[in-house]
């Protein structure tokens, strides 16, 4: 019995992925938010941000202490350290 309850307690720690996809709309301006998404963090806590083009990747840069602030201070992702932005 004690593999299950770590079993379970394993699945009980939250995702940081499935976080900052359910807030992401909150963490950047609306106009910006709707033209990049997330899509994963790597180990290390690198967050990679996709972007529709490279304005949009530049605009975001703009917000990225602020947005790297408030995804840290969602459940599960203090681990998250830094954002890559790439190009669609």
């Amino acid at each position: 019995l004690s593999g299950l309850s770590k079993v379970a307690s394993v699945r009980d720690k939250p995702v940081p992925e499935d976080a900052i996809f359910a807030h992401w709309h909150e963490l950047l301006p609306a106009k910006l938010a709707k033209r990049c998404a997330p899509l994963r963090v790597l180990e290390g806590g690198k967050l990679v941000v996709q972007c529709e083009n490279t304005v949009i990747k530049s605009e975001v840069r703009f917000h990225e202490r602020a947005l790297l602030a408030k995804i840290r201070a969602l459940r599960g992702c203090q681990e998250v350290r830094v954002i890559t932005f790439v190009n669609a």
